[in-house]
């Protein structure tokens, strides 16, 4: 938390700790304690809550522990994961000691983010309009149009008030002297903020006392900040804007949030089935009819806003809201195009771009970043893998990563070819020993590792929230931390293998069902049996509950496209078997081991032609191909096959229907003929007859 200047009138806090207490058997290291001096003492803004821990046995910390992790489930505050065999809906973990943070520090912390933040939305404004910063060779050009996020279809478009990033936010680290450094910035759907606002109202009712020492700056006015900035976008200058929070609904990690912030802002939460675009006019479904939305803070990555734009097969988003934005009929927060700022190969130029278009210098520094793209820096990055950690600049939450001194051989020779094949694709950073900050482990205060991240709001005003989440590692990733018993990625690899998407998409639905309804059963374990009956009875055919040997008999039909036939069991081709005819296109994907951004290339593509080892494909313009998943279908191709394949695109769009525009007309066939089946019902004449009734097209759905 952040805490204004402390004034203590007590002496600087004893090294000596009392037997007993649960500081005992505290340990410092060389990094950078965030409670405690070289010497052990307490530092200065940290003594009051020092005291106050000393006097505590394991036994009462525990118990308010226990009243934290109560608090969190009662209030409802969960998250999605979806690596952990134990479940994928998680109490959030929260532990009770608090970070501070005192004035001073804050002071400079702020002031860093607000310059950040504005060279980042001056850079967005440039690079999707006049883009100086090219033209001035501040960039390289091949680090912007290489980019897997910026948005050529933006190019040109005006947006409210030219502010691109409306809610900002930054993951912050302490180097071993103490030095804040950004570590990564996130600019196009950033969360957390509601975890750090429940994490302070929980530690008031655990911990009441500690507030009583220090002089706090209070963060409940955050959901009406972020609501003043979403106004202020309104198009028109709009008194009274409608706004609604855009959520991919119940299954994504961070719904819990959407909830939150909806109910405290007083805003409509919607998915995209809920809005409607009329005459580039965006509208709400309501009992009483449509009703006009003004602002729109969404939840949802570029991809998925727009299939008319952007992804086709998206059915998250709302088809024709990018003309609507474009229009300026509609506001949306944050922009579309902004992830190209938190894009890690851009991250190393922030200092530069602050110098360019601020002409000052960082109040913030980075963290030293090597990139590929530069030989000097590649020779750099191949010889010391087994010290940097590697990133894959898309990727978020720690996916794509290689971190060095906790890898294998192995692990770091794949990554090497791949950092040559794709160097643009890649960036290195030294493996930095993070702040620690005493955290409950085991009935004690152990240190761990932290980082920090702030949220900042920007509208008629720059807000940096006095307040920010701490992320704690409770597993060490370092050799020699945790034994090899705990994770072994050979059996991690093989149960995520076990399930298709569409199983645990469906099973956790089941799951979440199964919970509500334990209340209404004589027991609990037959709740729980009667939740894995119904997960049986409704796997879809020829899942992956099947191929589990579940005795049922797998579906033999033609697999709809982006849907597996074998879930995670993939079909091996007999090399016999000759060549793929492209009228089974459709059919091998479904056979392919492939998931994700891969599966929907294959189902945007069309087979022209299978000669030897060469399989040529003509892609819909529309899917943007890049050489990740290009990679990826090659090597399921591969797989599939039982031999090296290249791929080769033809130029221009595919000369027949793709899979993806296969099932999309199918759909429309089937949602067609069930508009005219209702049309001619005579239940539905009688009543358009008798009452005037009129048939909503929008309302029907195909039943089969």
């Amino acid at each position: 938390m952040a805490a204004g200047e402390v004034s203590l009138g007590q002496g600087a806090a004893q090294r000596r700790r009392p037997a007993g207490s649960l500081l005992e058997h505290y340990q410092l290291s060389q990094t950078y304690d965030e409670m405690f001096e070289a010497g052990g003492t307490a530092r200065p803004h940290y003594a009051a809550l020092h005291q106050r821990l000393t006097a505590l046995t394991g036994d009462e910390f525990r118990r308010r522990k226990a009243m934290t992790d109560l608090s969190m489930l009662q209030d409802g505050v969960g998250f999605t994961v979806y690596r952990q065999e134990e479940g994928i809906e998680r109490v959030w973990p929260m532990d009770p000691v608090p970070r501070i943070i005192p004035a001073h520090q804050w002071a400079c912390i702020e002031q860093g983010l607000a310059q950040r933040i504005t060279a980042l939305n001056l850079f967005l404004r440039d690079i999707y309009h006049d883009q100086l910063i090219l033209r001035d060779r501040v960039l390289d050009a091949r680090l912007v149009h290489g980019a897997e996020f910026f948005r050529r279809e933006f190019m040109g478009a005006k947006v409210p008030r030219d502010i691109y990033i409306h809610v900002y936010g930054t993951d912050l680290i302490r180097d071993p002297n103490g030095e804040y450094l950004v570590l990564e910035d996130n600019c196009r759907t950033p969360s957390g903020v509601s975890y750090m606002l429940q994490n302070r109202q929980v530690l008031k009712r655990v911990f009441p006392q500690i507030f009583e020492h220090y002089d706090v700056r209070a963060i409940d006015d955050c959901p009406a900040a972020l609501l003043d900035v979403l106004r202020y976008l309104a198009p028109g200058g709009r008194h009274d804007p409608t706004i609604v929070l855009l959520s991919p609904g119940i299954f994504n990690s961070a719904y819990f949030e959407h909830t939150f912030l909806a109910q405290r802002m007083g805003i409509e939460l919607v998915e995209g089935r809920d809005l409607v675009v009329d005459r580039n006019r965006v509208f709400m479904r309501t009992t009483r009819g449509l009703a006009p939305v003004d602002v729109i803070y969404r939840r949802i990555d570029d991809d998925f806003l727009d299939p008319l734009t952007f992804r086709s097969d998206s059915s998250l988003g709302v088809p024709g809201l990018m003309n609507a934005y474009r229009a300026g009929n509609v506001a949306l927060a944050n922009s579309v195009g902004t992830g190209i700022a938190d894009d890690k190969g851009i991250y190393p130029f922030v200092p530069e771009m602050i110098r360019y278009y601020l002409k000052q210098e960082p109040l913030l520094a980075n963290v030293e970043t090597f990139r590929p793209l530069v030989p000097s820096h590649m020779s750099h990055v191949l010889a010391n893998l087994d010290k940097l950690v590697i990133k894959t600049v898309n990727e978020s939450g720690g996916s794509g990563m290689l971190i060095g001194p906790a890898s294998t051989a192995a692990e770091r020779e794949e990554f090497g070819r791949r950092i040559q094949d794709r160097p643009r694709d890649y960036i290195a950073q030294p493996t930095i020993d993070l702040s620690v900050h005493p955290t409950f482990v085991d009935g004690r205060l152990e240190g761990r590792h932290v980082d920090l991240r702030p949220f900042v709001l920007c509208g008629q005003r720059i807000t940096v929230v006095p307040g920010a989440l701490t992320r704690v590692a409770l597993r060490q990733l370092v050799p020699g931390y945790e034994g090899d018993e705990l994770f072994d990625p050979d059996l991690v690899s093989e149960l995520a293998g076990a399930l298709g998407a569409e199983d645990v998409q469906l099973y956790y639905q089941t799951a979440i069902l199964g919970r509500r309804d334990l209340d209404l059963v004589p027991d609990k374990r037959s709740g729980f049996e009667m939740t894995l009956v119904r997960m049986l009875a409704f796997r879809p055919a020829g899942g992956a509950a099947a191929a589990a040997g579940s005795g049922a008999s797998r579906s033999t039909g033609t697999p709809a496209p982006g849907a597996s036939a074998t879930g995670g069991n993939p079909i091996v081709r007999p090399a016999s078997a000759g060549p793929i005819d492209p009228v089974q296109w459709s059919r091998v994907i479904g056979d392919l081991d492939i998931t994700g951004a891969a599966r929907e290339l294959a189902s945007n593509c069309a087979l022209l032609e299978h000669r030897g080892n060469t399989l040529r494909l003509a892609a819909d313009p529309k899917f943007a191909r890049t050489p990740q998943n290009i990679e990826r279908l090659q090597q399921a191709l591969a797989k599939y096959l039982g031999t090296p394949v290249k791929l080769e695109f033809a130029d221009g769009p595919p000369p027949v229907e793709t899979p993806s525009q296969n099932g999309q007309r199918r759909s429309a066939e089937a949602l067609e003929a069930a508009r005219r089946s209702l049309e001619e019902d005579p239940a539905v004449r009688e009543m358009k007859s008798r009452f005037g009734a009129t048939l909503h097209p929008e309302s029907v759905r195909p039943t089969e």
